[in-house]
């Protein structure tokens, strides 16, 4: 099974979302947009394949796990949303060994191109993706075991903490602009 359908089936079997199921569509005319997410429903659009869909579903799911809770509470802007749905995108994705620098980047620098300090915008989010990355990869790794059997779920949260926070500094690094000071978290 691939990683896409393990997490398919994680999100559909409510190991993403600690017991609410997450609806997954694939090959939707969703527009514009490569998807969209309520929290309970996903739609992937019927115009992206392979690494790009599976890029975009991981995206997708962090907007499920952390912009739906608690919608009269939002305290937040799209581009937090957008920022924070990417850089976890982006974590799971290398977490799995997948890289899609080059899109991340501009989807980034399209949604804090009008911050005030762009570089302190992005950095101020890890802890909403390190919230998103850490469920998104507990799913998968849960499901995983669930289908396969043997190994163990990566469930010390001391571990994940490191494992994101080093994917977290990574991409900081390579977005850095030539010039400028290095970007990193400190983890606690």
């Amino acid at each position: 099974m691939s990683i896409r359908e393990l997490a398919i089936k994680a999100a559909q079997t409510g190991k993403i979302l600690k017991g609410d199921p997450i609806n997954v569509g694939l090959n939707k005319d969703t527009g514009e947009a490569g998807g969209w997410s309520s929290g309970e429903e996903i739609q992937l659009s019927d115009r992206i394949g392979g690494e790009r869909q599976l890029f975009t579903l991981m995206h997708e799911l962090a907007h499920s796990v952390l912009h739906f809770k608690d919608r009269n509470k939002r305290d937040f802007t799209r581009a937090h949303a957008e920022v924070d749905a990417e850089g976890t995108a982006y974590v799971v994705m290398g977490h799995y060994g997948f890289s899609d620098n080059q899109r991340a980047y501009n989807y980034l620098a399209n949604w804090t191109k009008n911050q005030k300090d762009s570089e302190n915008f992005i950095k101020e989010r890890f802890q909403p993706i390190l919230e998103a990355a850490n469920a998104i990869i507990a799913g998968i790794e849960k499901q995983k075991v669930e289908d396969y059997g043997g190994g163990a779920v990566i469930a010390s949260n001391w571990y994940k903490r490191i494992l994101v926070a080093h994917r977290y500094n990574q991409f900081l690094k390579e977005i850095q602009i030539p010039g400028e000071e290095t970007l990193s978290i400190d983890i606690d």
